[in-house]
């Protein structure tokens, strides 16, 4: 799996952390979430490095410089597509939990392979 994948993902399941479901479902995707989270950790000291080395701050956070735009953007592609090993297991979510979920089309494809939607056979 690449990095790329789990950072994608990383804010829909946290979103669905914050939700109301049943305490197996909740515990379930807190497991996922931290199962991914050394990963984040990398991808987030790396992205530091990055920016101090091709940016300066502003007052939104940082802008790369122009003369280093390439050399970031093609830094920042080469660290998202590192694979890694992570041993995942989706997270089964029956329909009748995820009716209330507030998810955009952008999430539920970002979270494909860490959640999957579970339809009873009378609703599919």
């Amino acid at each position: 799996m690449k990095l790329r994948k789990i950072v994608e993902a990383t804010p829909a399941l946290r979103e669905i952390a914050n939700q109301r479901l049943p305490m197996k479902t909740l515990y379930k995707v807190t497991c996922l979430i931290r199962e991914v989270q050394p990963q984040l950790d990398f991808y987030d000291e790396q992205c530091q490095k990055l920016v101090s080395e091709y940016c300066t701050p502003d007052e939104g956070g940082f802008t790369v410089i122009a003369s280093n735009k390439h050399k970031f953007n093609s830094a920042m592609t080469e660290l998202l597509d590192i694979d890694v090993d992570v041993n995942i297991e989706p997270v089964l979510i029956p329909v009748s939990e995820a009716e209330n979920l507030k998810l955009s089309y952008n999430d539920i494809c970002a979270m494909e392979g860490f959640i999957e939607i579970e339809f009873d056979n009378k609703e599919e």
